[in-house]
């Protein structure tokens, strides 16, 4: 009989030790972790298979694909939490010997995030005998009301002001005979990630502006700039969604809410054009 690989488990391995990237994780780096996670004798038939397994899962469409669900064990409790991103919920289930009666109960043991979820319906089960006994819950949840959605998104933008005031250029940008067009696109920015060493998001915004300045200088010291085409995007932010997450679905950490983050990041794109 050929062996099953567990699609969630190389999904975890792959988005916890290889940033996501299921096209350029290294194969048997991939397959040695998921051998030593599955308590599997690693071998080069664990190698194919995951490599596979890996095959197939990288043929389901991008926006089909879901994260792994979190785990977490201490001791003999266990607690899963699976966000579904197509429908806007999530489901937690919960195991351990600790009896949880009520929705305070399952927010203490679970540590839900009452500002970002309510819970909507709770089942309970329990199974052993006195002295030995187990108890399961699974809960629904959904966004609280308060949560960002597309919705105040899209409010959010139809209402947007700018705090920065617009300026006009007081000179023409010379410093060459030869006329030419400039095109700036700063790329890779990721304004709102949250580093090993954590750097305020004000201080970048204003590293951005510096690099900005100093590459108009230089190219002003040599040409006549005739026009700048300004790029915008390409990963100005660390996220694609209002789930913290990539537009492949991977979760990725970031230093202030979403919310925040794009509105510093439209400030700073008005900034960058205006001064």
């Amino acid at each position: 009989m050929r062996p099953v690989y567990s699609r969630t488990l190389l999904t975890r391995i792959i988005e916890t030790f290889f940033d996501g990237d299921f096209e350029n994780a290294n194969r048997t780096s991939i397959a040695l972790e998921y051998a030593k996670q599955s308590g599997t004798p690693y071998s080069e038939t664990v190698r194919k298979g995951v490599s596979k397994t890996l095959g197939k899962i990288m043929k389901t469409p991008v926006e089909n694909r879901q994260p792994a669900p979190f785990v977490s064990v201490a001791g003999e409790k266990a607690v899963k939490f699976e966000e579904d991103f197509n429908n806007n919920s999530a489901t937690l289930d919960y195991k351990g010997p600790k009896e949880v009666k009520t929705k305070e109960d399952l927010v203490t043991e679970c540590n839900i995030d009452l500002s970002k979820w309510d819970i909507t319906k709770m089942v309970h089960n329990a199974w052993g005998k006195e002295g030995n006994q187990n108890y399961q819950v699974k809960a629904w949840l959904s966004p609280t009301k308060d949560a960002f959605s597309e919705e105040l998104f899209m409010e959010f933008l139809e209402g947007y002001k700018s705090c920065v005031n617009l300026v006009k250029l007081k000179q023409a940008i010379t410093g060459g005979k030869e006329v030419v067009d400039v095109v700036i696109s700063l790329a890779d920015f990721h304004i709102d990630k949250l580093d090993v060493v954590i750097e305020a998001v004000e201080v970048k915004v204003a590293l951005y502006m510096k690099v900005l300045r100093e590459l108009l200088i230089n190219c002003a010291n040599s040409y006549t700039v005739n026009k700048i085409v300004f790029v915008i995007g390409n990963d100005l932010f660390q996220t694609d969604t209002i789930q913290s997450t990539t537009t492949s679905g991977t979760i990725v950490s970031s230093s202030i809410t979403w919310n925040r983050a794009y509105e510093m990041g439209f400030d700073l794109m008005v900034m960058a054009i205006t001064e």
